[in-house]
């Protein structure tokens, strides 16, 4: 977000940029396109896998075409960590791209090994950039500016929704968003908690909240639909139980904070999550007794140690687990 800031006035020469967030990186690439506008010749993407030792110089370090610069795109650049003959061929000819007319962007995914010579020369040179999700308030952020955009109303209860349904991927969220966009396209554009549940594809996380929240109202039929789901969306199982796992922890943790008399401030500190979501999980704890919890946890880690040794097949397991609740 720094970043994208700091392109307003000024474009360094070189940037690498790593993390999950994909739309961000995307946009940072698209911002140094819609500046230099390079032609086809000008502006080459390539996979840094498809390159050998005399392509990725000839790339770096080739002039432009009739033209002032050139916008040169690396991705997979996680692969520069793993080959030394890749490493030394950048950390050797790296300054030069300072000197020269090219903008250098490398993408990759994974978290760089920061003690690396490859990692301190590119911060040394250029501009080290880790695209993280947006946290909750950054999100709150996009979302208010991107319904101002679109003439869009949402309350803060239904923000609150959107929020918590979609999920942390921003790809995600302006996906959903272009869906009620297009639904409210004509109208007064006022968005209803209804219209969100009804059109926003509910993220993984959002479908695990359901799914347990429908355990703890004792309602095995709708705890079923939620992991069906789930398995439809060619999830792995194995992450599902994880998900799970994680939410019955966060329920029996606010349990333990709710028998302590905490604050909902203090909750979301120690849970380390919004307001709302640490609001959402105290409404769930009270469908659940604190014994109940404690089962539940001993028997889905049982579950998940019998899934790994390869003793129960993941997805089988799961259903029983979810069907076999009372």
């Amino acid at each position: 977000m720094d970043l994208l800031r700091q392109l307003k006035t000024n474009y360094p020469q070189l940037v690498y940029l790593y993390g999950q967030e994909e739309v961000l990186k995307e946009e940072i690439i698209k911002k140094y396109k819609d500046e230099f506008m390079p032609d086809d010749f000008n502006y080459i993407r390539a996979n840094l896998e498809d390159l050998d030792i005399e392509s990725l110089y000839q790339l770096i370090h080739s002039p432009p075409m009739f033209a002032n610069s050139k916008v040169v795109v690396l991705d997979d650049f996680d692969l520069a960590f793993k080959k030394k003959d890749i490493q030394e061929e950048i950390i050797n000819n790296i300054d030069g791209v300072a000197k020269s007319m090219t903008r250098l962007l490398l993408v990759g995914k994974g978290s760089p090994d920061k003690r690396t010579k490859l990692y301190k020369k590119l911060n040394e040179v250029g501009v080290v950039v880790e695209s993280k999700f947006l946290t909750t308030n950054e999100q709150y952020q996009w979302l208010r500016r991107e319904l101002r955009r679109r003439e869009l109303i949402m309350s803060k209860e239904v923000e609150q929704e959107f929020l918590l349904v979609t999920g942390d991927s921003l790809r995600d969220l302006n996906n959903e968003l272009d869906k009620i966009t297009a639904y409210k396209a004509g109208t007064d554009g006022i968005i209803t908690i209804d219209e969100v549940r009804e059109i926003v594809s509910p993220s993984i996380e959002s479908s695990i909240f359901r799914c347990v929240d429908a355990l703890g109202q004792l309602n095995k039929e709708d705890a079923y639909k939620e992991l069906v789901r789930l398995f439809n969306v060619s999830e792995p199982p194995l992450r599902i139980l994880s998900m799970i796992i994680r939410q019955i922890r966060l329920i029996y943790n606010t349990k333990l904070l709710i028998n302590e008399k905490a604050s909902l401030d203090r909750m979301r500190r120690e849970l380390r999550v919004p307001n709302f979501v640490a609001q959402k999980l105290q409404d769930q704890s009270y469908n659940f007794k604190t014994e109940e919890l404690q089962r539940s946890l001993k028997s889905l880690r049982d579950l998940e140690r019998n899934v790994k040794t390869g003793q129960v097949d993941a997805k089988y397991a799961l259903e029983l687990w979810v069907l076999g609740k009372q």
